[in-house]
């Protein structure tokens, strides 16, 4: 999630980003999407896919 690109050095931002980061990528590794049968999507497609699709981010708000 290009932690290293973060500028969070204020206070507790620094902990607090990142508390949501780990929290949107457990959302991300929860939902199971299969591209065939016995393919799944990673974590980075599914990333890029609630990027790119809001009904799909929505899914994994709601989830």
């Amino acid at each position: 999630m290009r932690e290293d690109d973060c500028r969070c050095r204020v206070e507790h931002s620094a902990v607090n980003f990142s508390s949501i980061r780990q929290l949107a990528l457990g959302l991300v590794k929860k939902i199971v999407i299969m591209r065939s049968k016995t393919e799944k999507l990673s974590v980075r497609t599914k990333m890029l896919k609630a990027g790119w699709d809001n009904d799909f981010l929505l899914d994994v708000l709601l989830q």
